[in-house]
């Protein structure tokens, strides 16, 4: 019987977390916890915020590193599975003391650290809806110019009324993307089949990005989707892609429909770390092109 997670196993979880940030084009990635939802944090290194937040900062390449507040050191480095910790004022307790004596880092010294000093151009927040508003600031004004990506992946299952009202509540130099055509209801010969994930069966766009389109174009929000128009969706994952043009193109006409009526302006045309070139990706270029 298994009585605690071997360190190899948090090695994985974060290894495939590293995988999807570079999947998904980002620079680094921003998870977040605090003491009442502390689960993104701690599956990726087995500590816990217990007064203050926390982060784990996932770079694209190079180590992680653990983000807590100044007053948690020591317990962090008796749990934690990662070995870099980095103590940031912003993740300090609700009262906001001042650490005169205690060396604190910032998100301007993490970022040129986690980037080589390299520019940071895209950064992925997870756990945005417990992110503290100092945190969002000071990530902000460590790197103003990078664009801030909100991935509403994977929760479709809420209600669609929590879901709009949190866009609804997003900063407007928030980018928001969403998948094209996951968790639509596709009913083929009497039978109801869910897209958990990716497909091409299906054009899209589904119901679920429709909605979430609709209220970030009136909230006035950047707006980008998860077409997979590189040519391969979760149908066949392991082919170098699909070869169903009719059906590729009626994605790329439901894509510029996205465009006209809720300013769709970016895609992410792969879930994996690029594509196969061939005549699908061409396809795809050629749709997307002016004029086409």
């Amino acid at each position: 019987m298994i009585k605690e997670i071997p360190d190899s196993e948090f090695k994985e979880r974060q290894q495939k977390a590293q995988e999807k940030v570079r999947e998904n084009g980002l620079d680094i990635a921003i998870v977040h916890s605090h003491e009442a939802d502390f689960a993104n944090v701690r599956y990726l290194s087995d500590y816990w915020p217990i007064f203050e937040t926390a982060g784990v900062l996932i770079p694209a390449e190079g180590d992680l590193m653990l983000l807590i507040g100044p007053e948690s050191e020591t317990f962090a480095e008796g749990r934690t599975k990662i070995e870099k910790i980095r103590k940031i004022l912003e993740y300090r307790e609700s009262a906001e003391p001042n650490y005169p004596d205690i060396d604190i880092d910032s998100f301007e010294s993490v970022f040129k650290e986690a980037s080589n000093g390299k520019k940071i151009k895209r950064i992925g927040i997870i756990g945005y809806p417990i992110m503290p508003i100092p945190v969002y600031g000071a990530i902000k004004k460590a790197a103003p110019d990078a664009e801030i990506v909100f991935w509403t992946y994977n929760w479709g299952w809420a209600p669609e009324k929590d879901r709009l009202k949190l866009i609804r509540s997003l900063p407007k130099d928030i980018t928001l993307l969403v998948t094209f055509e996951m968790f639509e209801q596709i009913k083929r010969e009497g039978i109801t089949n869910a897209c958990m994930d990716y497909t091409i069966s299906f054009e899209g766009p589904g119901k679920y990005f429709t909605s979430e389109a609709k209220a970030a174009h009136k909230r006035g929000i950047k707006l980008y989707t998860m077409s997979n128009t590189g040519g391969l969706t979760w149908d066949y994952g392991v082919i170098p892609y699909e070869p169903v043009p009719y059906q590729w193109e009626r994605r790329y006409n439901g894509l510029l429909s996205a465009n006209k009526k809720w300013g769709l302006s970016g895609l992410m045309e792969s879930h994996h770390y690029g594509l196969w070139p061939s005549f699908i990706s061409e396809l795809a270029k050629w749709a997307f092109w002016s004029p086409n």
